[in-house]
């Protein structure tokens, strides 16, 4: 089991140094703190980590879920559908795990520490690939440069993405690496200084992020599908491989999410589209994932109509959904699978395509081994259509079935459906909007940014759900649903 125990204290320990020193944020030291010189990797791991699922977790399980349909409010609240999400400086990310990332990769290379410095790169990877595919253009090779740059360029998200690739064939190298001073250990609230789990992570990463740009200007289907292909036969393949935080049954170490529905009023009310996805093919999920109405039907909610008391939706279910010490997902060998199977789609290999394909599911609902049976998996897996020679339509099939797994976990589901269109979603009839509706596509800058940087590009004024409103992978879809 992973060490809480010392993490407030870690945590506490950390904040001061980062949020002290001048070298930073460029104020007083405040005397008696530690230094940054004195900061081991030990100590700055298990913050950057907590840091790490909390930022994937707001985004898998906030407003991207409801622009993915997986959520809905039973209120009149248009959650992920409004002008002031688009201008929220909530993902802007440059003061999270991004940060922390860069400073443990360099404390790490300073101390001859490979291991961790891949735990790093990983991180920073996500980071930037997270800014890229939200803002498509973001402070990059001038940011974290203060007081030397107070107003940072904007990079595009190419030259982005190419430093991407190169933080985890980095990585990939360094976790190959034996020649560490000091060993990952109990600091690691992820994988516990298991290196072959972490490694397995890089390569799945790299195959998550081949596919997301395989649209993109400049590449090509075949070569993207083989890049990731040759990733994800590297990577996560068990849900003994699982890269997910452990939480407890103990206050102050809930899963954020059980601790979330807990005291919303709002709770997790899944959308119509999400429920009815379920019922109409009878997937044994259903009752996993959601608890019946007070008549015992399930019933999703509609965003942005309002239900009295009496009429509310199903909900999440709090029994073998969300729970107190429930792990928060970061990466399941599920989605890996569901990677290969639309990379071997692509490279031409129909067959391997539907073994991985039927893989994914099978390890997605073998997580519920307690609701569900083998013979239940079977008879689901024997009910469905094969995989059809049609790319397009074998693409819906397997990121259809992706963004069942990913449910609330991590935010692939609303990236898939940029970069795919799938599922396709039924907006009109899953949100009560008084004009017609566009999905949001790409983030606004922040309004703060905007004042504070000269540089900062100036959003678009065509319309706050401008269809056309793209980030630089995102060429396929060539209509608004």
């Amino acid at each position: 089991m992973k060490n809480f125990k010392r993490l407030p204290i870690t945590i506490l320990i950390i904040s001061l140094v980062f949020c002290s020193c001048k070298d930073y944020f460029d104020v007083a030291y405040i005397k008696g703190s530690p230094t940054p010189d004195v900061v081991k990797e030990s100590m700055l791991t298990p913050y950057l980590l907590s840091q790490f699922m909390a930022e994937n977790y707001d985004q898998a399980s906030g407003d991207y879920a409801y622009m993915s349909l997986q959520r809905s409010s039973a209120t009149t609240q248009l959650f992920g559908f409004y002008p002031s999400f688009l201008t929220s400086e909530g993902y802007w990310g440059y003061a999270g795990s991004l940060k922390s990332a860069i400073q443990l990769k360099n404390i790490a290379i300073k101390n001859g520490n490979p291991n961790y410095q891949a735990i790093a790169e990983l991180i920073e990877a996500w980071g930037w690939a997270t800014l890229a595919d939200r803002y498509s253009e973001v402070p990059f090779s001038e940011a974290f440069s203060f007081p030397t740059i107070i107003q940072p360029k904007y990079d595009k998200s190419d030259v982005i993405y190419a430093y991407v690739e190169s933080l985890l064939n980095s990585a990939i190298a360094n976790l190959q690496n034996t020649k560490n001073n000091v060993k990952v250990g109990k600091d690691d609230l992820i994988n516990q200084g298991d290196i072959a789990k972490w490694l397995k992570y890089a390569y799945s990463l790299k195959a998550r992020y081949a596919l997301r740009i395989m649209y993109a200007p400049g590449k090509t289907l075949l070569t993207q599908a083989q890049t990731a292909l040759a990733a994800a036969k590297n990577g996560l393949q068990a849900n003994s491989d699982n890269v997910d935080f452990d939480n407890f049954d103990a206050d102050g170490q809930w899963a954020p999410s059980y601790e979330r529905q807990r005291t919303s009023v709002y709770s997790y009310y899944p959308s119509v589209f999400m429920v009815d996805l379920l019922k109409t093919v009878s997937d044994p999920r259903l009752p996993v994932y959601f608890s019946p109405d007070y008549q015992g039907n399930y019933i999703g909610a509609i965003t942005g109509q309002l239900r009295a008391d009496a009429d509310f939706p199903s909900q999440t279910n709090r029994t073998s959904f969300v729970y107190a010490s429930m792990n928060t997902m970061l990466m399941a060998a599920t989605e890996n699978k569901f990677v290969e199977a639309e990379a071997n789609l692509y490279a031409g290999t129909l067959t391997d395509a539907q073994n991985a394909y039927e893989a994914g599911i099978r390890l997605n609902m073998q997580r519920y081994s307690n609701y569900i049976t083998e013979t239940q998996i079977n008879e689901f897996i024997a009910s469905r259509p094969k995989l059809p020679s049609d790319k397009e339509k074998a693409t819906e099939m397997i990121i259809t079935q992706k963004y069942i797994a990913n449910y609330l976990e991590t935010p692939e589901p609303q990236l898939d459906i940029l970069r795919t269109g799938y599922p396709k979603l039924k907006l009109n009839t899953n949100v009560i909007y008084s004009t017609t509706l566009y999905y949001p596509r790409r983030l606004y800058i922040p309004e703060f940014e905007q004042r504070a940087n000269i540089n900062a590009p100036k959003n678009q004024t065509g319309g706050i759900y401008e269809p056309n409103f793209r980030v630089w992978w995102d060429t396929h879809v060539t209509t608004p649903w």
